[in-house]
């Protein structure tokens, strides 16, 4: 798996972690409290579900679906997945390997992961240790490189212990190994024993007998595994460890066991948000059926209505009638009226010309002179008039004399 694929993974295993807690807050919302018409709602039901089919078909894998959806819902991510234990042991039983061609580093470059990144390598070294320390190597010197941090004892006496864990480590258990080492006179500071950093070496059995909370006993669980299949020698016993079989024989498969546990705890967790999903699609679909179905009643309603309106606008035969000759009888008083008006006005029009004949009569008459009415032949001029005539001739040619 590259950097790249392995990042997102985690990322995204965070955010399936979160699923519990909000399947839980679900129960308590009020009837029709879900969002239903959310597109980022059904986008990540869409996601929800699409998990639950793979973990129901066996072919959930967190590998995949870190590729495939890169871009987990913001609502659904959690600032720290609860099951970060099994991808962190993953990544260290890879890194513990003798020739590791993957570790811890393959989930740098995310916000918070830093400690998730010291937690991957507090357990890489501590399993390294145990590797050499069958292998021949120098497990004292990783022994040092392991506890040094952790300043659980004076920076003197580190050097003597890890001398005396690496052997014990093939043999010894708890309580001899202990002894010793307060034989040897080495101290731990105060909060801290030998006999709370060694129950593994033990057994399993040891480990649940010890006051441990849930994740350091079941982190010696898994440290006791190891030293038991490596102390044996046996392949079977070997096998029941995860990190003894990937370590003694180089089986870098036999890591994914740990993958597969996580693939187990999130499909448990993810199966009732899918049925949270799925009846939240339910009401969807209902909704969208009633608001397809509403057009169609309204028209029914719209259409009873107009036929009660019908109904109620039929009249019986006697109130047809009655109306009838009401609207005949309102006809004949406008046309009598209309006569009546016309005649009014006929009248008028005869007085006005009466008088403007009788008028007309009164006036003088301008008749033409005698010699020039029709039909009457030219008179002579008057003896009176011809005699100025010829008196005003006879003054003109004597001016002009």
């Amino acid at each position: 798996m590259e950097k790249k694929n392995s990042t997102v993974f985690v990322v995204c295993l965070q955010f399936l972690a979160v699923l519990p807690a909000a399947l839980s807050a679900a129960p308590a919302a009020a009837p029709g409290a879900a969002v239903l018409n959310s597109t980022s709602t059904i986008r990540d039901e869409a996601v929800i579900m699409d998990l639950q089919a793979k973990c129901q078909k066996g072919q959930f894998n967190f590998l995949d679906f870190a590729a495939k959806y890169n871009d987990c819902p913001a609502e659904l991510r959690p600032a720290l997945a609860s099951n970060w234990s099994m991808i962190g042991m993953y990544f260290a039983c890879l890194a513990s390997m003798p020739e590791p061609k993957q570790g811890c580093e393959a989930i740098r470059g995310y916000h918070g992961m830093e400690t998730f990144i010291n937690d991957c390598r507090r357990h890489t070294s501590f399993f390294t240790m145990i590797r050499k320390a069958f292998q021949s190597g120098d497990a004292a010197s990783e022994c040092q490189k392991r506890l040094s941090p952790e300043n659980i004892m004076p920076e003197k006496d580190l050097p003597r212990l890890c001398a005396m864990l690496a052997p014990a480590l093939k043999t010894e258990g708890t309580a001899g190994f202990c002894a010793k080492v307060q034989a040897a006179g080495i101290s731990f500071k105060p909060g801290h024993s030998c006999a709370a950093y060694m129950h593994f070496l033990t057994g399993g059995a040891a480990c649940d007998s010890a006051q441990l909370s849930g994740e350091a006993k079941r982190r010696c669980r898994e440290d006791a595994a190891l030293l038991k299949g490596l102390r044996s020698g046996d392949a079977r016993t070997c096998a029941a460890s995860p990190l003894c079989d990937a370590i003694a024989n180089k089986n870098a498969r036999a890591c994914e066991a740990y993958l597969a546990g996580a693939n187990k705890e999130i499909c448990g967790r993810v199966a009732p948000l899918a049925r949270l999903a799925e009846s939240n699609a339910a009401r969807r679909r209902e909704a969208q059926l009633k608001e397809a179905a509403t057009p169609t009643r309204v028209s029914t309603i719209q259409q009873e209505e107009e036929a009660r309106r019908a109904a109620l606008s039929k009249e019986d035969p006697e109130t047809a009638a009655k109306k009838a000759k009401m609207a005949q009888e309102v006809a004949a008083a406008k046309a009598a009226a209309l006569k009546k008006s016309e005649a009014e006005a006929a009248r008028h029009k005869m007085i006005s010309d009466i008088r403007q004949q009788r008028k007309a009569a009164q006036l003088p008459k301008n008749e033409p002179p005698p010699q020039f009415k029709k039909g009457t032949p030219l008179q002579r001029v008057p003896p009176e008039v011809q005699k100025r005539i010829e008196a005003a001739e006879r003054q003109r040619i004597q001016d002009g004399q």
